[in-house]
């Protein structure tokens, strides 16, 4: 049996304490459902894998992940090389520490 893949693209925001964006970069995501009709997701950019019961459920845990990921390179202060080694391009990248988020880009 060959499972089901699907793909995502989603668009990580780091905006700064009061809201305002401070730079924008592109992710890829893919998802493959396994032989057992459960479902590996991963970020194409970042290596971070997801595995789940259903489509819905990896894609939200993936995107929970990812951002535990960032956030924590961005607080250790490693955030631009993190990006840099995994090419990952921000538009008008800050040094300046604020919130990421991830949002879905249009398909």
């Amino acid at each position: 049996m060959e499972g089901r893949t699907d793909t995502d693209t989603v668009i990580l925001q780091h905006t700064d304490a009061n809201g305002i964006l401070i730079g924008i970069g592109i992710l890829n995501l893919d998802y493959i459902q396994e032989d057992d009709g459960r479902w590996s997701a991963v970020c194409r950019e970042l290596g971070t894998p997801a595995f789940a019961d259903s489509l819905e459920e990896a894609s939200s845990q993936l995107k929970d992940a990812i951002l535990l990921q960032i956030s924590e390179m961005d607080r250790l202060g490693d955030i631009e090389a993190f990006l840099q080694d995994h090419d990952v391009h921000l538009v008008s990248p800050s040094r300046s520490s604020g919130q990421w988020e991830l949002v879905e880009a249009r398909k």
